[in-house]
């Protein structure tokens, strides 16, 4: 107890292993053959609910940024944001891009506001290792700032065209640029209940949506709200043909009254709501 949580909801990174982990082994040692501690023990898979499974440890150092955080008084685990997409690089991503051998994670997409694209970075850059450490998957990406830490200044090494160059990224949470700015809306209709905010980098990085979400995103429904359709997560593009770029946009479109037609981006699929005034 009194552990700093993370934020939002990401998926962990965690050491596979075969060792024996029954009922309240968990946040047990995970040693290795000298006695040193490579992980705190978190779960099993197994068909028959014993010990014979597969098992999954948090491993050690993200466990140390943990308890430092705690013995900081903090209430929450501050992780540094990528503010980035990219996928591992296959041998057939290697024969495609002609590379000797496949590694490292290419970048599919980067946002304009990324510690990654200030220090330089785009599309199509293959990033290698982080402070000396090899990655080789976006999780890996992940794990490697996550024990870091914000504040960190890091070293990159990437690939670009054939070259290999190195650049300094700053990690940090991610900004709240423009700020969300909360509303619930109040006005007589389908929306009444209707809670949203203004998608920032933030809600980004916590509502796991796509780096390219742009307008509102529905962040909770109550009273006739709960009927028109709408689900967490959508984003609101437009109404009635017009575009919503913030909360107070779509406050003062719907205050026009009469029927809507709402712009919606679920699941990356766009589409349009109708409902009434």
């Amino acid at each position: 107890t009194g552990a700093p949580r993370g934020k939002g909801n990401r998926k962990g990174y965690f050491i596979q292993t075969d060792a024996a982990i029954n009922p309240g082994n968990s946040g047990g040692a995970l040693v290795d053959i000298n006695g040193r501690l490579v992980g705190v023990n978190t779960a099993i898979i197994s068909r028959s609910g014993g010990s014979i499974g597969i098992g999954f440890a948090v491993p050690a150092n993200l466990v140390g940024r943990v308890v430092a955080a705690a013995q900081r008084g903090d209430e929450e685990l501050a992780r540094p944001w990528l503010g980035l997409a990219a996928q591992t690089v296959t041998g057939e991503i290697a024969e495609a891009l002609g590379l000797e051998r496949p590694g490292g994670v290419l970048v599919n997409h980067i946002h304009p506001d990324s510690p990654f694209a200030s220090a330089g970075l785009y599309v199509g850059d293959i990033v290698l290792a982080i402070d000396g450490e090899e990655v080789n998957s976006p999780s890996e990406l992940s794990f490697r700032t996550a024990t870091l830490g914000t504040g960190h200044r890091a070293t990159v090494r990437y690939q670009r065209e054939g070259r290999e160059r190195e650049a300094t990224v700053t990690l940090a949470r991610a900004p709240e640029t423009p700020p969300r700015d909360r509303t619930v809306l109040r006005e007589p209709g389908r929306l009444r209940g209707l809670a949203v905010m203004n998608v920032n980098p933030a809600v980004i990085d916590e509502a796991e949506l796509p780096l390219s979400a742009e307008g509102v995103v529905v962040a909770g429904l109550d009273g006739p709200a709960r009927r028109s359709g709408l689900k967490p997560r959508d984003l609101i593009l437009g109404v009635n043909g017009e575009r919503v770029r913030s909360v107070d946009d779509l406050a003062h479109l719907v205050r026009r009254g009469g029927p809507l037609e709402l712009q919606v981006q679920r699941d990356g699929r766009r589409g349009s709501l109708k409902l009434g005034g």
